[in-house]
């Protein structure tokens, strides 16, 4: 694990505040019913799973759990990819025998979180996600790191979601606002389901900003110095009380 790759976590507050509702819930989880492997993948392409699994991923390590993080989407480039711009070997490398399971185990630059790349593009993994080899793997990192997160291709583009499904404990399923449509949610539930997939939650990503903020009113109770103000006025008022004393 010489090698390194490096993640940058998005610096939005508004977002890091979402992604740390999800961090919550998988850490309560984990705490009620042992879960360690997570699935995120997308209803639609470009629902924004990767990103969610990739900060999410970052927001365990950040807490201080040994955490990795799992690229399962064989079947785009490595170049094209924002976490494999420095890899060279990944998991189709070593699912294909070629490699050995330290050579595609990424240090990163975030203390407590690796992460495996795709590895070399392949036409039709399939076959590899399904093999014992990939069972193995999973239940290897499970051993050996407090969360596995795994990202995967979003299921309006390909089958691998839901042959992982059956092989992780709990499965993420990434919405669009205003792109995926609620029977396609349920389309994607349903055929998750079948597969075998434990439905963790579902995350409706790519939320207006001011539906956002209407939503979650005091998302930015502290960090905008609403926190402060209050206490200031309380102080202010404290002081006035006892100087009339």
């Amino acid at each position: 694990m010489s090698k390194k790759i490096d993640l940058y976590a998005v610096a939005d507050t508004k977002l890091s505040d979402a992604f740390d509702r999800v961090v919550i819930k998988i850490y309560l989880n984990k705490e009620k019913n042992g879960s360690r492997t997570y699935m995120f993948c997308g209803a639609d392409p470009r629902a924004g799973a990767t990103t969610l699994a990739m900060n999410v991923a970052m927001s365990l390590a950040k807490a201080g759990w040994k955490t990795i993080l799992l690229d399962a989407d064989m079947r785009k480039s490595m170049q094209l990819k924002k976490i494999n711009d420095e890899a060279q070997e990944g998991l189709a490398d070593y699912l294909m025998q070629e490699v050995s399971l330290e050579q595609v185990i990424y240090h990163t630059n975030h203390n407590n979180m690796f992460c495996i790349p795709c590895g070399k593009n392949v036409d039709n993994p399939v076959h590899m996600l399904c093999s014992p080899q990939m069972k193995a793997l999973l239940e290897l990192l499970s051993a050996r790191f407090d969360y596995v997160i795994v990202d995967v291709p979003s299921l309006g583009s390909a089958v691998d979601a839901s042959v992982v499904a059956s092989l992780i404990d709990e499965t993420v399923l990434v919405a669009a606002q205003g792109k995926t449509l609620k029977s396609r949610i349920a389309q994607c539930k349903e055929e998750l389901e079948t597969s075998g997939a434990n439905i963790f939650g579902i995350v409706m990503n790519r939320v207006d900003e001011l539906e956002y903020k209407a939503y979650m009113q005091n998302y930015d109770y502290f960090t905008k110095g609403k926190y402060v103000q209050r206490a200031q006025k309380k102080k202010m008022k404290k002081k006035t009380s006892d100087n009339k004393r």
